[in-house]
């Protein structure tokens, strides 16, 4: 059974920051500094390959408080299947 708690970190960055998909699979919460509220995308995640940090703003940030965590991958693995079971139980066809 997938868990939507484990999806919220993803759709709110994507939606609140702005984030790719592939930026954000590719982002650990050591990436994400809810005190000084940035995102760091790194060189290596991000699609020009140039570091970047993306403000957090009010509303993310009251997102991904419950959430957060010291370390780690933001999404976990099975994510995809996960994220497509809530679109449909949403009622989306397509993201």
């Amino acid at each position: 059974r997938w868990k939507k708690e484990s999806l919220v970190p993803y759709i709110a960055i994507a939606l609140f920051a702005g984030l790719r998909s592939s930026e954000i699979e590719a982002l650990d919460w050591r990436n994400i500094d809810l005190q000084s509220r940035v995102i760091e995308v790194t060189a290596k995640a991000s699609k020009t390959s140039s570091r970047r940090t993306v403000e957090i703003s009010d509303n993310l940030y009251l997102w991904l408080l419950p959430h957060r965590r010291a370390s780690g991958p933001v999404v976990t693995a099975g994510w995809h299947e996960r994220f497509a079971k809530a679109c449909q139980s949403a009622g989306f066809n397509q993201w």
